[in-house]
């Protein structure tokens, strides 16, 4: 399997009769124990469900639905899988997700929220010297707003809370640090 998610397309997979069976069969993939599992199964989930695309959600609802702790931590990384952007476009679902992991208990939210946090944070961006990258400024205001927009759930404004924090550190850190080597 290649290592970049935009190496290869599965475009068809989708319009397969099979494809929810497809995707169950990866989803159930995530339990495994062994760390590979944990690393390629949500790149394999991303590719096969079109970057966990509107018509995947049924099957990682239906792990949310159970209340199990480890299926929905196992849908927390398996929506890795998605590009950087899932947790602004698809803010809904991660909402429903957060909202699952707070009722199976602390450790669950704890994980499902790291999971979601690292996916917004993944990948690459860049910036003219002395300015913000244009991605992390994008990524501030979105996650503003929502943590406004979903202000009466406490676990799903403080994600978006910690995600908006974390990116003004990183804005500064990258700003502090262009000063820095400008005076070199």
């Amino acid at each position: 399997m290649p290592y970049t998610k935009s190496a290869v397309k599965l475009t068809g997979l989708s319009k397969s009769p099979e494809f929810l069976d497809v995707l169950r069969k990866i989803r159930c993939w995530i339990l495994r124990p062994e760390w590979e599992y944990a690393f390629w199964i949500p790149k394999l989930f991303g590719l096969a469900s079109g970057g966990v695309s509107e018509e995947s959600l049924p099957v990682l609802r239906e792990w949310l639905q159970t209340g199990d702790p480890k299926k929905i931590i196992g849908v927390g990384t398996l929506v890795e899988g998605a590009d950087h952007g899932f947790v602004f476009r698809m803010h809904s679902f991660a909402a429903e997700i957060l909202s699952c992991a707070k009722a199976a208990g602390k450790d669950c939210y704890g994980r499902v929220a790291s999971s979601l946090f690292r996916l917004t944070f993944s990948g690459a961006y860049s910036s003219s010297p002395g300015r913000p990258a244009p991605r992390l400024v994008g990524t501030q205001s979105k996650a503003e707003h929502l943590a406004e927009l979903y202000a009466c759930r406490d676990e799903v404004t403080d994600f978006y809370k910690g995600v908006a924090g974390q990116t003004r550190r990183q804005i500064s850190e990258n700003l502090t640090r262009d000063e820095e080597l400008s005076e070199g």
